[in-house]
């Protein structure tokens, strides 16, 4: 007798069908490589400090919006 998927496995699969999980991976990955990029770059080009502070906030403000906005668009 089959069993019932469970509400963690239906939202799971809800998730992957709008692929919000891609864009989890995708904005993760390149956040890495902005935050990397800004580090590089801030001694060289005698950039301040706290650029690298401020795309930090920005990209962590910027996570919950792009999920949000990509589980509203199907």
């Amino acid at each position: 007798m089959p069993q019932k998927p469970n509400k963690i496995s239906k939202f799971w699969q809800e998730l992957k069908r709008r692929r919000v999980i891609h864009v989890i991976t995708v904005y993760a990955s390149s956040s890495f490589v902005l935050i990397e990029l800004v580090n590089n770059l801030t001694d060289p080009l005698n950039l301040p400090s706290s650029l690298a502070t401020f795309v930090v906030i920005i990209l962590a403000v910027g996570f919950p919006l792009s999920i949000i906005l990509r589980g509203y668009m199907i």
